[in-house]
């Protein structure tokens, strides 16, 4: 069966109608013709949702540019809503199709568990409040991007503020805390608000799918084959008896080379190793230069492809006002390529996030040729290790960055401090969410009180007595809870992961590299737990394997202190 499609725009609906009904009017006669409709519609997925990654890319690097909100708006919130009815009856000729079962499991297998799962979901009944959702969590960047503060006679981003509290001098780290908390709590009023008609909305969607609260429906919608919201919940509780301690004794190493009675909220983040807060470049040229050399030395391929990225100005790497908070890589899926969105200050936390994002970069060149966009479309279990392995087993290089033996120990203690100080902030963003979905009816102050109790039962030993007013709303710095719900346990889960890629590059790197690419290769053509394995990883989140790992950590740790 042959399927002749005409050159199409893909912001013109008008265009969008006519493939698409040519689609919807195709009878595939037998399992070859099956598969040739389906490639058919994974070209002209590939090729919408460039366009729609574009017009999201442009819309976060300059949100007060009225063309590019136009453009977001346009494909977001009219043309993709339209298109939803027409996708979803494609897949209900894909999954209803008598040749679905004929087709190879051994290549089609995770694909016909994805697309069953994602028809399950596609109701036209929500299709309306999708895009009501879409709108308002777009809100949070109109709302938060243009936050700046006045700081010692200057004004600053919120990310750019992240240089005071890195400061040796523990009154300036405190009035950047105060700084910063004094201008969050001027929209949380306007947060909060947002946030309950997110919750609102996002019930609804549940309801009209037949399940009694949000978190049962996007844990299902999110396609987490392989755990359950009872695993999730039992993986906190790992972490409260088994990285917490390891939490605090971060805190003591601090509050001892600090000389402090007491951990505040200002002292978490600053380092103590050298005089000054690390600074490994001067500006976002540096930066990317830097990362592209790292990437060398780990394999060369890496290196070509950062490269080619910076050949296409694929990198929007430095803060300035009037963009959005955050930082990403969105996978072009026609052409196969990433672009990197960030918002560096000359932090050392830049260098890592940058190092982040490479790791994801590779991902989407090593899955760019698959024919099935669900397969290059990893799940956050797999995309995180992908990039959190990067931050690990680049360590070994920050010598490009930093010339003194005292700066690389102190860059190295930074990133492993920074993941036993993440994994309680996951636990508590997790559980957080949980409880938020599971009582939608509660109030704001319901809410604020909540998130206190569970930070006080994750926060370690910080002493948090007379800043609750800040701390109770410090959830709103959590992109993800307003924009992409439940994403985030994944990076916990990620994490361990990397760790052990990491510990088998400390082992043997040449082998832990080629098993870290032939995991990734496979993008979502496995399962999760046969892309873990391939790695030569369990993908576990028991008591047992977080007690192994955190020990491995603080004990690398110890050598540096």
């Amino acid at each position: 069966m042959k399927i002749e499609i005409e050159k199409f725009n893909p912001e013109n609906f008008d265009d969008l109608k006519v493939v698409f009904e040519k689609l919807i009017g195709a009878e595939p006669q037998n399992k070859n013709d099956l598969e040739d409709f389906i490639k058919t519609v994974e070209n002209i997925t590939k090729e919408i949702s460039e366009t729609m990654a574009w017009a999201y890319i442009n819309s976060t690097r300059d949100t007060n540019n009225e063309e590019y909100k136009a453009k977001y708006k346009k494909m977001f919130m009219e043309i993709y809503p339209q298109l939803k009815p027409y996708q979803i009856k494609i897949l209900k000729k894909i999954v209803g199709s008598p040749y679905l079962d004929q087709l190879d499991d051994n290549f089609w297998g995770n694909y016909k568990k994805i697309v069953k799962n994602q028809i399950k979901f596609m109701l036209e009944a929500n299709i309306p409040l999708e895009k009501e959702e879409s709108e308002l969590s777009h809100k949070y960047y109109d709302i938060v991007g243009n936050l700046n503060i006045e700081f010692q006679g200057k004004e600053y981003t919120i990310q750019q503020m992240g240089l005071f509290l890195k400061s040796p001098d523990r009154e300036v780290r405190k009035n950047a805390y105060y700084a910063v908390a004094n201008a969050r709590s001027k929209v949380s009023g306007e947060l909060n608000e947002l946030f309950t008609k997110l919750i609102q909305n996002r019930t609804e969607q549940a309801k009209n799918a037949g399940y009694s609260n949000y978190r049962d429906y996007k844990h299902e919608q999110m396609g987490r084959f392989d755990y359950t919201p009872v695993d999730c919940m039992k993986f906190h509780e790992s972490i409260k008896s088994a990285a917490l301690p390891y939490y605090n004794k971060i805190l003591e190493i601090k509050k001892k080379y600090l000389k402090l009675d007491s951990i505040k909220p200002w002292d978490i983040n600053v380092e103590f190793l050298t005089k000054q807060p690390l600074k490994p470049f001067n500006n976002s040229e540096e930066l990317a230069n830097g990362v592209i050399e790292i990437a060398g030395k780990i394999k060369p391929e890496f290196k070509e492809n950062l490269l080619k990225m910076k050949e296409k100005k694929y990198f929007d790497l430095e803060s300035r006002k009037g963009k959005a908070p955050g930082g990403y890589n969105y996978p072009l899926n026609k052409t196969g390529m990433p672009f990197i969105f960030m918002n560096a200050v000359g932090l050392h936390r830049d260098l890592t996030t940058l190092l982040h994002e490479s790791g994801h970069a590779q991902h989407t060149f090593l899955t760019a040729g698959m024919d099935l966009v669900e397969y290059s479309e990893t799940p956050s279990e797999v995309a995180e290790l992908a990039s959190m392995s990067m931050e690990l087993i680049t360590l070994d290089y920050l010598d490009v960055f930093y010339k003194t033996e005292e700066e690389k120990k102190a860059a190295t203690y930074n990133q492993l401090e920074g993941i036993l100080l993440f994994f309680p902030w996951m636990s508590s963003v997790d559980l957080f969410q949980q409880w938020v979905y599971l009582n939608p009816d509660h109030s704001v102050k319901e809410r604020e009180a909540k998130w206190l109790e569970i930070r006080k039962e994750y926060g370690g030993n910080v002493d948090i007595n007379g800043l609750e007013d800040h701390i109770k709303n410090s959830w709103h710095k959590q992109l993800h809870i307003f924009e992409v719900p439940f994403y985030y346990i994944e990076y916990g889960m990620a994490q361990l992961g990397a760790l052990q890629v990491w510990k088998n590059y400390k082992n043997d790197p040449q082998k832990a590299i080629e098993d870290y690419t032939n995991a990734l290769k496979l993008g979502y053509s496995k399962s999760i737990p046969e892309i873990y394995n391939t790695g030569n990883i369990k993908f576990d989140f028991s008591e047992e394997l977080i007690k192994e790992i955190m020990e491995f950590v603080f004990n690398e740790i110890e050598k540096l202190v």
